[in-house]
């Protein structure tokens, strides 16, 4: 059985790596934005430009959701695998 101590270290680690994809993915999003030209010194936006951004934009919105996502999988199946090798090793017949 998992005891709290390590659920919450492995709780520290999800949120650690998370917030490093949430900047990644952020910062990608954010920079798709940003070259959407929606902003007000251009009157006349450019389609090209415009695509690009959403493109970029929804490229880091997946960076971010896969990146937590696939962080979760890892941090639960490395804190089950232990778990699973603890109880195995401490339910192991002895053989002479």
């Amino acid at each position: 059985m998992v005891t709290w101590a390590r659920a919450f270290k492995a709780a520290g680690v999800f949120v650690g790596y998370s917030i490093i994809w949430d900047l990644l993915g952020g910062a990608i999003v954010t920079f798709g934005v940003v070259t959407l030209g929606l902003t007000p010194a251009l009157l006349r936006p450019n389609p090209y430009q415009f695509a690009d951004g959403i493109i970029l934009a929804i490229i880091g919105f997946i960076i971010l959701l896969l990146g937590n996502i696939a962080t979760f999988f890892k941090v639960n199946t490395d804190l089950m695998s232990e778990d699973i090798g603890e109880t195995y090793q401490e339910e192991k017949p002895i053989t002479n």
